[in-house]
Parts: structure tokens; C-alpha cells; sequence
């Protein structure tokens, strides 16, 4: 069973076009991750392949059911059972195991309300099995899932035999993919492997396509080089015609012929040579475009750095009651200490109060409610990245929400601005007409930017959302910083690749 897209053309009703030409077979029983930049088309292809959108030109050849796991849906007030009633017909004997595995310690009495993140999807994805479809797409299954829901994704992707197409940025769910499918403003790449596979192939294709501009810059040198030697040397030429007609005393006019001649051959050189030069650089840029590079951030922000003594916080036996609440947030009081350039993850399932407790340390947000124990804080300046990009100005430019906090001139606030890719008239962009990544881009900017930039940066959730070159693009940043970290994400590989050495739990 299959999904074979033949030569596909999609647009939209404004004449704006999605695909070109584009070819794809999807294989039941096989797992597919598909990735690319947001906006670029990949809902827009699952939609395709469930027949929610027709092609407005090509073919889309089908024998498989298609199913769609919704990013988000709310629990109803019903009984396990209840919700899943009249569906197991649909459970092939192939799913028993992964049924088991996912039926675990779920009492069917129970609401389905009252269960935990973890284990609503679960029940989710029996419900998706005994749909009876072949084929299943997941909308980005880990978008703001705790840890444990997050583990009952990768739990059903391990263990299922249906085909998935997985929309998803999480490279640790990319990882249990047998190919990937990469699309582009250079169109659809497939790759034969999982996330890991993908990254060495991209980086092979990165080093080709280096080589290949590399090979392009020296053949127009050489070009430029042999037109400057073909015109020295008729200029050599022209010389010592003048000077020899000049010795024999030829007519003015015989002279006056003979200079329009060679100056007529001067002028063919120059022709000729400028065409090859032109067409080398050309080469160059083409092979130049054809790059797809990793966005790099260069900006240094020595003034982050934090002695590794300094008092950042000091909580013991710290805990907070909402108002007109009858218990305190946490069944275990918080005890912590922070000192120097520390990167911590706050962890814990969602609703356990990791916010809540942002907003204690940083009084980023007024709570209505009482604080009990201890709380000491080093007096370190931080900047918040919430998930909202709260700190922007929706309505003014992202030029103008930099320089707000920074005595830079315009200059070097706009070419600092470049290094968080907000080169030219992107920098005079409203907040509001931005992407989220781009709004998180933004917010980084205004705070090391800043004069002076906070040696402490809190960071809730921030990879929400996040297509994986900005995915990239934060972990270089972070790298960059040498002040603490406060981050609370559910992304392991994320959290791994912004060198968090510590965790706090909260229970």
C-alpha cells in the first residue's frame, strides 16, 4: 500500500504557488519525517495526502487510509472506555503488543479528563489504531508536551507497523524516522535515514557545495586574470605598431586606420573577456545560492560573564498557595541554590508550577497568592524569554525595539542585527508581521543588545514552535552567551545542546 504523488502542482486561490512538479511515494509500515522551514508547505502536503486538498495539477494515486492525529485535543468528560467505544474493530492483530503497551495502567473507568498528559495520548493514539488506517500524520505529536506525554509519542512510534508522516522540528522524534523528507525553496529532498543519518548527509552536501563555489571563485579569478594579461599585451602591441609607423613615416591617415584597428581588437578582448568573467560569476552565484547554510551567529557578549562565586538564587523551603486555594503549589518545597554561569533545566510535568516559579524568582509577573520560606536573590540583571515574546513592542519595528534599550547608534545596532538575520529592510519589520521564530530572534536581540546586556537569561519554553533552523540558529546563540541559564523545556536534545549541566525537578 501506498501514496504516490506524479508530478503535483498546488496553489492557492490568490495564484500563490505551494509546488511545483513535485514527486513523492510514501510506503505503508514506513516512518517518515518530514521537516523544512515554517510556512514552506508541510501541512499543506499531509492535507494532500488525506485528500482534504486536491492538486491543481498532477496526480495523487492512493490504497491507504489516511488518519490525522490532531496537535491538540481537549479531553472530554467521558469514560476511557466510553471514548474509545465501538472502535476496536479496527485493531489489526499486528497492533496487539503496541495496544498493550498503550492500554498500561490506563483504567478504563476512569475520565478521560483526569488523566495525565502522558496518559491522554496514549489513549489518543489507540483511538488513531483502531481507526483501521494505514497511513497516520502526526502534526507536530510533541509541540508543548511534558516529558511524560512526550515519551508516549515516541513509545507509539517505536512500536507501531502503520506508516506515519511526522510533521515535527524534535530531533529526538526525527530520530525514530526511516527517511527523511526535507522540503526547501530548492523543493523536496528525500533522504534514506533518520535525523542523525540526515545530519551527516547534509553536512557531505555543505562541504560539495563549498567545494563547488570554492571552484567557481578560483575559475573567475583565472578569468579575470587572463583578461587583464590579454590586454596588457595588446596595449604592448598597439605601442610598438605606433612607434614603428611613427620611424617609417606613414600618412596620417594609414596611422589613424591602424590605431581604430587595434583599438577595435582592444574592444573584442574586453568583450570576450568580460562575457567569460561574467559567466564564472555567475557559476559562483549559482553555486553560492544552491548552498543551504546553517545560520551562525559571530556576535560575542563578553560583557555576560558571570564570576563562577556570584549568588544568582538561594531558595529553601520555598512555596507558593494561589489565592482561594486550599493547598500549597508544590507537594515538596523548593530548595535550590545558583551560583555563576550555571545552566539549569527546570523540570516537571505540565502544571507543576515551572512558570509559577519563574515569576517568583524574576517578579516578571505579579501572583495573587502567598509565598512561604526562603528566597535570596543575587541581585543579577536577567532577561525573560517568554514564550509570547512578551518583552516586544508588537507595533514598532524590530530596529526599533533594540535601540530602544541600547545607546548603540543605528549603525551598529543594525549590524548587530544582521547576526541575528535581520539583515536590511527585515530590520525595519513590525513585530507583529513576524514569524514565531523571527518574534524569538527579536526578543534575543533586544536583550544582548542591550547596554548593558543581562548576565542571566530565563528562557520558558522556548522551543515552541520553532522551525529547526531556528532551532539552530538559538543553540548557537546560547552557546555564544557566558552568563547563567534558567530553562524550561521538555527537548532533551535541545537542553543537551545548550550545555545544561544541572536540573530542578518540581513536584
Amino acid at each position: 500500500m501506498s501514496i504516490i504523488f506524479n508530478s503535483v502542482d498546488f496553489e492557492w486561490p490568490n495564484g500563490s504557488a505551494v509546488f511545483k512538479g513535485l514527486s513523492l511515494s510514501l510506503e505503508s509500515g514506513r516512518k517518515y519525517g518530514l521537516i523544512g522551514p515554517n510556512g514552506i508547505g508541510k501541512s499543506t502536503l499531509a492535507r494532500l495526502a488525506q485528500g482534504r486538498l486536491s492538486p491543481a495539477a498532477g496526480r495523487i494515486k492512493k490504497d491507504s487510509q489516511v488518519a490525522y492525529f490532531d496537535q491538540i485535543e481537549p479531553p472530554p468528560d467521558i469514560t476511557v472506555e466510553e471514548y474509545l467505544s465501538g472502535l476496536w474493530a479496527g485493531i489489526a492483530p499486528a497492533d496487539a503488543g503496541t495496544v498493550a503497551a498503550l492500554q498500561k495502567d490506563i483504567n478504563p473507568s476512569a475520565s478521560c479528563a483526569s488523566l495525565s498528559g502522558g496518559e491522554w495520548t496514549r489513549v489518543r493514539f489507540l483511538k488513531q489504531l483502531a481507526s483501521g488506517a494505514d497511513f497516520i500524520v502526526l502534526d507536530e505529536p510533541t509541540n508543548n508536551l511534558d516529558r511524560q506525554a512526550r515519551e508516549s509519542v515516541l513509545a507509539f512510534v517505536r512500536l507501531t507497523r502503520r506508516g506515519l508522516l511526522i510533521i515535527s522540528h524534535d530531533r529526538e522524534l526525527l530520530d525514530e524516522a526511516d527517511a527523511i523528507l526535507e522540503l526547501s525553496n530548492q523543493g523536496l529532498a528525500v533522504f534514506g535515514g533518520n535525523w542523525t543519518f540526515y545530519e551527516g548527509e547534509r553536512a557531505r552536501e555543505r562541504a560539495r557545495l563549498a567545494g563547488d563555489l570554492d571552484q567557481a571563485a578560483r575559475e573567475r579569478d583565472k578569468a579575470a586574470g587572463e583578461r587583464a594579461d590579454k590586454l596588457r599585451a595588446q596595449e604592448k602591441r598597439m605601442r610598438r605598431g605606433q612607434k614603428a609607423a611613427a620611424k617609417g613615416g606613414a600618412p596620417k591617415i594609414l596611422l589613424g586606420g591602424k590605431k581604430m584597428r587595434a583599438q577595435k581588437t582592444m574592444g573584442k578582448i574586453r568583450s570576450a573577456a568580460d562575457e567569460d568573467i561574467q559567466a564564472k560569476v555567475d557559476s559562483a552565484r549559482s553555486a553560492f545560492e544552491r548552498q543551504k547554510t546553517d545560520p551562525v551567529i559571530y556576535a560575542e557578549f563578553p560583557e555576560t560573564a558571570l564570576p563562577a562565586s556570584k549568588l544568582v538564587f538561594a531558595a529553601r523551603d520555598l512555596n507558593f498557595r494561589y489565592a482561594g486555594m486550599e493547598r500549597d503549589l508544590w507537594a515538596q518545597s523548593v530548595t535550590f541554590e545558583m551560583h555563576g554561569p550555571a545552566r539549569i533545566a527546570i523540570a516537571g510535568r505540565n502544571g507543576s508550577g515551572k512558570t509559577t516559579l519563574l515569576n517568583l524568582l524574576t517578579g516578571f509577573r505579579e501572583l495573587d497568592g502567598d509565598i512561604s520560606g526562603e528566597l535570596k536573590l543575587g541581585g543579577v540583571a536577567y532577561g525573560f524569554v517568554d514564550q509570547n515574546s512578551t518583552l516586544l513592542d508588537a507595533g514598532r519595528s524590530v530596529l526599533d525595539n533594540v535601540r530602544s534599550g541600547s545607546r548603540k547608534t543605528e549603525v551598529e545596532v543594525r549590524n548587530l542585527l544582521a547576526q541575528f538575520l535581520f539583515q536590511g529592510d527585515k530590520a525595519l519589520q513590525r513585530v507583529d508581521t513576524l514569524s514565531g521564530g523571527e518574534r524569538l530572534r527579536a526578543s534575543l536581540a533586544k536583550i544582548l543588545i542591550s547596554d548593558p546586556p543581562p548576565q542571566l537569561l530565563i528562557l520558558d519554553e522556548p522551543t515552541n514552535n520553532l522551525d529547526i533552523v531556528n532551532l539552530e540558529f538559538l543553540e548557537a546563540a546560547l552557546a555564544r552567551f557566558e552568563g547563567a541559564l534558567l530553562v524550561i523545556s521538555h527537548d532533551l536534545t535541545f537542553l543537551k545542546g545548550i550545555g545544561v549541566t544541572g536540573e530542578l525537578r518540581l513536584e
